[in-house]
């Protein structure tokens, strides 16, 4: 298990942290089976080799991972996005669901976000106005076009959408 403290994750109202991740084994599937095309006769029940060593990044104040590529959500969010989700009331409840991130939306004002009790920035606070944000979405995309890491088409398409969006409308 980690600690919240330990990777940085910020106490959100609503959300209960718990530090949970999904475990990975290695399954020793038997010698008939080719595990490189996934292909031949299956040995059932697999053998538990070993657990793969699961890494998990520190986050920033907004709960958003540091490490990688940082996309233009990341860059210019409007809430926190998580790649963890939780099981609901009656299906494993308290257990991870596989494959099935989480979205926190920032409060839009800084009155709205200091009732709430919410550690991270309002939309507000950060982007101003719509244009504000359309601007931060703008460098965004226009610095990972200049790293040769987005295509300037998609950039188009990134700014085009946060245009149209009712961010700050």
């Amino acid at each position: 298990m980690i600690s919240a403290n330990r990777i940085g994750f910020p106490k959100i109202p609503g959300v209960n942290f718990t530090a949970l991740y999904n475990s990975r084994q290695f399954l020793y599937r038997g010698q008939q089976f080719d595990a490189l095309d996934m292909s031949g006769i299956l040995t059932e029940p697999p053998i538990e080799v070993h657990n793969y060593n699961v890494l998990v990044p520190r986050v920033d104040m907004d709960g958003l991972d540091v490490a990688g590529v940082r996309s233009v959500a990341v860059s210019a969010p409007i809430g926190t996005n998580v790649p963890w989700n939780y099981r609901a009331e009656g299906f494993g409840e308290g257990d991870l669901c596989d494959l099935s991130g989480s979205f926190f939306a920032f409060a839009t004002t800084k009155a709205q976000r200091i009732a709430s009790g919410d550690p991270r920035l309002s939309l507000q606070e950060r982007y101003g106005n719509h244009q504000g944000y359309v601007d931060a979405v703008s460098e965004a995309a226009e610095d990972l076009v200049g790293d040769r890491l987005l295509l300037p088409a998609d950039a188009d398409s990134i700014i085009a959408a946060a245009q149209a969006s009712n961010v700050l409308q």
